[in-house]
C-alpha cells in the first residue's frame, strides 16, 4: 500500500489506476509510533474517496487480528477532521477499544440504513430507489430509532407481519429480501456480527407470471407514460388498453387500422395464433392512435421516421425511473412490459367479463371451448370483446382523471 503525505491538493489529483480500486496510507498517522494503525484512502473505481482506519487492539495477544473502521467520505470529511477522528480511535485501539465494535453499539438502524443505501445501494443497484423505499417505509418508522444490536428476530418477524396484514404478501417478501441484504451488508462491515432476518423465510410462495398492477401502479404508468411522449409512451399506453402483445401493438400499420369503425386487424402472420384478430377499439386507444405522427411509411410507430421503433429495454429502464420519482410512498416491484397484458386481463375480470370473452380478447383458444368446439364455434365474440375493453378503459380513465 503506497504510503504518502496526504494534502488537500494531493487527494484531489489521486485517482484509480486503469479502474481499479487503490489505496493510500497517510505517512503523517502511519509513522506515530504511538498509534497501533493508519489512516486509508480508498480511491474506489468511480473516483469516490472514502476514509478508513486499518489498526490492531492492544490486548496482550501476540497475533491481534488486523481491523478496519470506516470514518466517512472525502471532501465530506476533510482532510483535518479524518486525522482527528483517525488518531482518537488509534488511541482508542491503543488502551484496548474496539472503535469498530464501539461504533456497532452506538449506531441506530436509521443512520446505518441511510449509509447502506449511500455507500452500497446506490452504486451497485439499478433500482436503488426501491430499496430505499422499502427500508424506509417498512424498517425505519418502527425501529429507525433502535440501535442495531437491540434488533431482534422477533422484531423484523413483527414487521414482515405487518406487512402481511395489509394482504401485501408479496412485499413482505421484498421487504424480507431487502432486511436480509441490508443486513449482509452490515455484517460485512463489521458493524454487526449476526442477522435478525436469517432464521426467518419468505411468508408466501410466489408463482411466476402472476405480476399485476395495482391501481396506484396504474396511475404512476400512465403518468410516466405521459412525460415519455411518442413513440414509447403511447405504445406503452396502447398495451395497457388492448391488452395485446408487444410485438404486434409497436408493429401496427395504418393499413391494419379502421378508426371509424373502431377496429383493428392483426393479420394472421404477426399473430402468435396464425389467425388474424380483429381488435376492437376504445375512444381512449383511439384518442392516442390520431395524435401519432405521420410517416411516408405504414409504420404507426417509429423512433427514426423510417423504420420499426426499437430500444425497448432502455425505454423500460426510462418509464421505471419516472414511476419511481413520482412518488415518495408507493414500493413499486419489479415488473415486465408482458404484464400490462395481465393487468387489463384481471382487470376485465374484476369489471365483470367472462373467461372466453377474455380469451378472444387476447386471441386464446379458450379452456371452455377447447378442441373441436373451438374449431366449430367461429362466433367471433366482437360485441363483447368491445365491451370488456370499453368497460377496461374507462375504468382506466377514471384512475388517471382523463
Amino acid at each position: 500500500m503506497p504510503q504518502v503525505l496526504f494534502t488537500d491538493k494531493l487527494i484531489r489529483n489521486l485517482k484509480a489506476e486503469d479502474g481499479v480500486r487503490i489505496e493510500y496510507s497517510d505517512s503523517m498517522i502511519a509513522n506515530d509510533g504511538s498509534l497501533p494503525g493508519s489512516l486509508i484512502l480508498r480511491v474506489g473505481k468511480t473516483g469516490k474517496k472514502t476514509w478508513q482506519i486499518v489498526y490492531r487492539v492492544s490486548s496482550g495477544e501476540s497475533n491481534r487480528k488486523l481491523k478496519r473502521c470506516g470514518l466517512g467520505q472525502y471532501p465530506a470529511l476533510p482532510l483535518t477532521k479524518a486525522r482527528e477522528n483517525a488518531r482518537d480511535k488509534l488511541q482508542e485501539a491503543a488502551r484496548g477499544i474496539d472503535p469498530a465494535q464501539k461504533k456497532q453499539s452506538e449506531l441506530t438502524v436509521g443512520v446505518a440504513a441511510a449509509e447502506y443505501v449511500e455507500r452500497y445501494a446506490k452504486p451497485n443497484q439499478r433500482r436503488w430507489k426501491e430499496t430505499q423505499r422499502i427500508l424506509n417505509a417498512e424498517l425505519i418508522p418502527t425501529h429507525g430509532g433502535s440501535k442495531l444490536s437491540e434488533v431482534t428476530t422477533t422484531h423484523i418477524r413483527d414487521v414482515i407481519n405487518t406487512i402481511e396484514s395489509r394482504g401485501a404478501s408479496i412485499q413482505a417478501n421484498r421487504t424480507l429480501q431487502t432486511i436480509k441484504a441490508f443486513w449482509r451488508w452490515l455484517i460485512d462491515r463489521g458493524y454487526s456480527e449476526m442477522s435478525p432476518a436469517d432464521p426467518l423465510r419468505p411468508p408466501t410462495k410466489e408463482r411466476s407470471r402472476e405480476r399485476v398492477l395495482e391501481d396506484t401502479e396504474v396511475q404512476l404508468f400512465w403518468n410516466a407514460c405521459k412525460s415519455m411522449g411518442y413513440p414509447f409512451g403511447s405504445v406503452f399506453q396502447l398495451l395497457l388498453l388492448t391488452a395485446q402483445r408487444r410485438q404486434e401493438v409497436s408493429g401496427i400499420r395504418w393499413s391494419e387500422l379502421d378508426l371509424d369503425g373502431c377496429e383493428w386487424r392483426i393479420p394472421a402472420s404477426k399473430t402468435k395464433s396464425n389467425r388474424e384478430h380483429i381488435v376492437p377499439l376504445s375512444a381512449p386507444a383511439i384518442s392516442i392512435i390520431s395524435k401519432t405522427p405521420r410517416f411516408s411509411h405504414d409504420l404507426l410507430f417509429s423512433n427514426t421516421g423510417t423504420t420499426a421503433v426499437s430500444g425497448f429495454s432502455r425505454a423500460k429502464r426510462k418509464l421505471d425511473g419516472l414511476m419511481q420519482d413520482k412518488t415518495q410512498v408507493v414500493t413499486i416491484m419489479p415488473w415486465r412490459l408482458h404484464d400490462l397484458r395481465r393487468t387489463a386481463t384481471s382487470g376485465m375480470a374484476r369489471l365483470g367479463s367472462g373467461q372466453v370473452t377474455i380469451e378472444k380478447v387476447l386471441n386464446h383458444s379458450s379452456g371452455k371451448l377447447s378442441g373441436v368446439a373451438a374449431i366449430y364455434n367461429r362466433y367471433g365474440y366482437q360485441k363483447e370483446k368491445s365491451e370488456a375493453l370499453n368497460d377496461w378503459a374507462n375504468y382506466v380513465m377514471a384512475l388517471v382523471k382523463e
